[in-house]
């Protein structure tokens, strides 16, 4: 998987601080490439949610930041 290869690429380590920076890099291409590759509905589900939570979480960084 594309999204696979990319957190390989760029060698980070699955460190707590690390896997927030990953998942916040994720886009809505990412996303739906892996929804796209989903079987079962409940992860299709848990995609969709993990980017509305990422989606969030950016926000409140802007509006933290004054950008808002």
């Amino acid at each position: 998987m594309r999204i696979i290869k990319k957190y390989w690429e760029e060698k980070m380590d699955l460190k707590k601080e690390n896997l927030k920076e990953f998942i916040l890099k994720l886009n809505q291409k990412d996303i739906n490439e892996l929804m796209a590759n989903s079987e079962k509905e409940e992860d299709i589900i848990f995609y969709n949610k993990l980017f509305n939570l990422i989606l969030e979480t950016k926000q409140d960084e802007l509006i933290k930041k004054g950008v808002f």
